[in-house]
């Protein structure tokens, strides 16, 4: 369990300093067209987990105003 954490850890961690660097490095810097994910449609993580928690968040606001307004 212990080796499972820390693979999934170090592939978040990875995964947040690419999604970072692809919004601001350059195409020198990085070796591959800057934005490559958002032109592929793929929403880097840190914005995918926003949204999600955004969605989370308004299904609440909008159970509670159905049980206030009931």
């Amino acid at each position: 369990m212990l080796a499972y954490d820390y693979g999934k850890n170090l592939g978040l961690a990875y995964q947040l300093i690419d999604d970072v660097l692809d919004f601001t490095g350059t195409t020198n810097f990085l070796g591959k067209p800057s934005l490559l994910d958002i032109r592929h449609v793929m929403l880097p993580y840190f914005i995918n987990h926003i949204l999600k928690r955004e969605l989370v968040v308004e299904s609440r606001v909008q159970k509670r105003l159905k049980l206030e307004y009931k």
